[in-house]
């Protein structure tokens, strides 16, 4: 639980809640402790990151006069953060390895504050290594080594990491001034079943991390378990520092400065042929070994040149000026557009690390394109939400720029390269993605621009939302703050008037075409594009011929046959045929997400109960085996017909044959009558209630279904169309063929929605048993699809 030395950016929350999401919010940031002495040891000295859960400070421990880390649980959380520290705590005071942060201190009280006390570690995240460019292989391979066996150590112990990426890997300042790497924040290691650790821990320590995501940061994890999750991730961070490129296990890997050898080693981990991180560290190895002897003075020269003297940083690069504004000491180039460029770039006056963008030098001078990079900075700032960056300075001296945080995360066009993305977590991508362009939208910004490759995820699927340069300023961006002097009009230039913006496959056809009506609806259709590539794994548009095929049903599974209804109107050619603002379409995602949950929930529970009975079914047949020493349920004798009515009383009922288990139907053995079909003389034939009325079994109203009560309600298409929700869930039971509604769209009794609802199914009828049965259903009330 060490961290960087570098500090960390807090997450800007927004001001107000917003009424329709089913969205979890963050708990309130809880109280700093900068300058104030904690615990009556610790002199809490600046705060240099944490979370939802935690917040990480540098201090000085009085005791010992040494600096150290004090992360701090919040005050109020649910169960699962809990255990997650009590298992980090557990985890790091036992695993005792010098390229794994050591603990020093832990409180875990019943009232008061939660905490761990670590080593200050001096040093460089590795992330932070990997923005200055592609890392030597020479030093590549020294930090793999130390990984591979500090986490071949952990695994040893029955410890699983399962968050390695370069930002949990420290490049530690090493007296000796060679390579030197810790692995840091074991937050969601998994103890395995064995473990000597888990023996003595609390129970929470011994529980693995819960939830419907998995947790991680993606593309780090895999579909793998165990030690080959560490492996892959390991694999693919070394990948990416040699490369110097956002993360991809499908990278290409034979390039003139990586040795064959590493490269293989690599390969082979990404692949799943080395399956052991003492496997990994073995070919690993086997590359050092065989590089020429002159390199470890070059890996000791990388590492002067990483941690020596600023005058070391400031030299110039590549013939570009390694300073700007007399103030940032510029590093790699994190992206490039049409018309500007980002940069890495180190904030000398605030000491941290910013995103530096500027116009490219072929756009410089152009008014109307100096205008339009203007705007990009307003968007930002105007807009509160944590999804967008946060934008620290702007100015015009000595050229257009601004400076904004650093979004650390894998674009989600380098998550679609590895496949489609799983139904809960893509509907759970776009609602966030959404929520973004919402609180855009009500400051008056429309993005323009939407696509995966301007979508960054972040850890635990933080969707980030990136590059509002093509962003149009609509007049309510314009009505705010009109206590102060207005924008001046020349400045108020609108892009889609002159030129093109936008990404042709992603961006609404009315911006391409410049035919007007710009507005809310054209990042929707952005939206909707990205959800369907998530979910199919396939361009909405032929990048070659340029043309959208129609959305079809079947497409998708059956559980999710109504996202292709809101997908459909939501691509709409025309914006007004789609939904009305983001907030509508946020609504039917979670409705449909809630859907999907709930259904998975339900089988979940149907598969348990199904164990539980063949598992008492099998204990019951044992213990009739064991104690009356006769056959099995399994192996139950035959039983003789009855020769007199009194013997025919005697039997168990019986059912004629049904395989209807209604409780309803299930014959009395106080009814019995003589059928007129049996023999004269013979014993009477037992037949159930319904069988008396109706004169045979046949006659029994058949069980219902979700799809043929889907199908009733929709005979009130038309009423339901009135109470003018684009989507319903209806939760109702149905008794005796008579419906009585529970919810709808998780709202009960006393909403107006399921008023409306009501009403509108009055007086309709199913043939159903007596028997009382539930049903969750989902429909689109809208008009048919022709």
């Amino acid at each position: 639980m060490a961290t960087p030395a570098s500090a960390t950016m807090p997450d800007r929350m927004p001001k107000k809640r917003v009424g329709w999401t089913l969205q979890r919010l963050p708990e309130p940031t809880p109280a700093d402790h900068v300058g104030k002495l904690f615990a009556g040891r610790y002199m809490l000295l600046r705060k240099i990151g944490g979370g939802g859960m935690s917040t990480i400070y540098e201090a000085h421990d009085a005791a010992l006069g040494v600096r150290v880390v004090v992360k701090i649980m919040r005050g109020v959380l649910p169960s699962d953060p809990v255990d997650r520290f009590r298992r980090e705590a557990v985890v790091l005071a036992r695993l005792s390895h010098e390229h794994i942060g050591r603990i020093l201190d832990r409180q875990d009280p019943e009232d008061g504050p939660r905490f761990l006390v670590a080593d200050y570690i001096d040093g460089l995240d590795l992330s932070l290594l990997r923005r200055r460019g592609p890392v030597p292989a020479v030093v590549v391979v020294r930090i793999g080594l130390q990984v591979s066996a500090a986490l071949a150590y952990a695994h040893a112990e029955g410890v699983i990491h399962r968050d390695v990426k370069p930002s949990n890997i420290m490049l530690v300042r090493h007296h000796g001034g060679d390579v030197f790497a810790k692995v840091i924040d074991f937050g969601i290691a998994k103890l395995t079943r064995g473990s000597d650790l888990a023996d003595g821990a609390p129970a929470g320590a011994r529980r693995e991390t819960r939830g419907d995501v998995v947790p991680g940061t993606a593309p780090y994890w895999s579909g793998r378990e165990g030690p080959q999750r560490d492996v892959y991730a390991l694999a693919l961070s070394l990948a990416e520092l040699l490369t110097g490129e956002d993360p991809d296990a499908a990278a290409d890997l034979a390039r003139e400065h990586i040795p064959p050898p590493l490269t293989m080693a690599i390969t082979a981990a990404l692949r799943a042929e080395i399956t052991t991180m003492d496997a990994l560290y073995a070919a690993l190895r086997e590359a050092e070994i065989q590089m020429p002897s002159e390199v470890e003075a070059e890996r000791r020269r990388y590492v002067a040149r990483v941690f020596g003297a600023p005058a070391v940083d400031k030299a110039p690069a590549a013939g570009k000026t390694a300073w700007f504004a007399g103030r940032y000491i510029v590093g790699a180039e994190l992206g490039e557009g049409g018309m500007g460029r980002v940069q890495f770039a180190f904030d000398m006056v605030n000491r941290r690390p910013i995103a530096l963008k500027t116009i490219r030098p072929r756009c410089a001078g152009m008014t109307h394109l100096e205008d339009r990079f203007r705007r990009e900075g307003w968007a930002l700032a105007a807009i509160e939400h944590p999804g967008v960056p946060i934008l620290f300075e702007s100015s015009a001296e000595p050229e257009p720029f601004f400076t904004m945080e650093i979004v650390d995360g894998v674009t989600l066009s380098a998550v679609l390269r590895q496949g489609k993305i799983e139904p809960l977590r893509a509907l759970g991508l776009a609602i966030d993605l959404a929520g973004i362009l919402h609180a855009a939208h009500d400051s008056g910004v429309i993005h323009r621009d939407v696509k995966p490759d301007n979508i960054v995820l972040g850890q635990g699927d933080r969707v980030r939302l990136l590059d509002f340069g093509a962003c149009l300023l609509m007049p309510r961006f314009y009505q705010r703050h009109l206590m102060y002097p207005a924008t001046p009009t020349a400045q108020r230039y609108a892009t889609g008037e002159l030129e093109t913006v936008g990404t042709p496959g992603y961006t609404a056809p009315e911006i391409l075409e410049m035919r007007g009506g710009v507005g809310p609806r054209s990042d929707i259709y952005s939206v909707c594009v990205v959800l369907y590539e998530m979910l199919t794994g396939r361009r909405y548009e032929s990048p070659a011929t340029g043309r959208a095929l129609p959305i079809d049903r079947g497409e998708f599974p059956a559980a999710l046959a109504p996202v292709a209804d809101v997908l459909r109107r939501g691509t709409a050619r025309e914006p007004s045929e789609r939904p009305w603002s983001m907030a509508d379409l946020v609504r039917v995602l979670e409705i449909l997400r809630a859907g999907l949950l709930g259904a998975q929930r339900q089988r979940l529970l149907v598969l348990a109960a199904v164990a539980a009975v063949a598992a008492t079914m099998a204990i019951l047949g044992l213990v009739l085996h064991l104690v009356a020493g006769g056959p099995t349920v399994g192996e139950l004798p035959a039983m003789s017909p009855p020769t007199s009515p009194r013997a025919a009383d005697s039997t168990p009922p019986s059912t004629l044959g049904s395989t209807d288990e209604c409780p309803a139907d299930i014959v009395s053995p106080d009814v019995v009558a003589q059928s007129p079909a049996a023999p004269s003389g013979g014993p009477p034939v037992p037949v159930s209630n319904n069988a008396v009325q109706a004169g045979t079994v046949s006659d029994a109203p058949p069980l219902l279904t979700p799809a043929s009560v889907r199908a009733r309600l929709l005979t009130r298409r038309e009423r339901l169309e009135k109470c003018g929700a684009p989507l319903l869930v209806v939760d109702l039971t149905i008794t005796a063929g008579q419906p009585e509604l529970t919810a709808v769209n998780g709202m009960s009794k006393g909403d107006h929605l399921h008023t409306c609802v009501r009403d509108a199914l009055r007086g309709l009828a199913f043939s159903s048993r007596k028997a009382p049965q539930k049903f969750t259903v989902t429909l689109n009330p809208g008009p048919k699809v022709k």
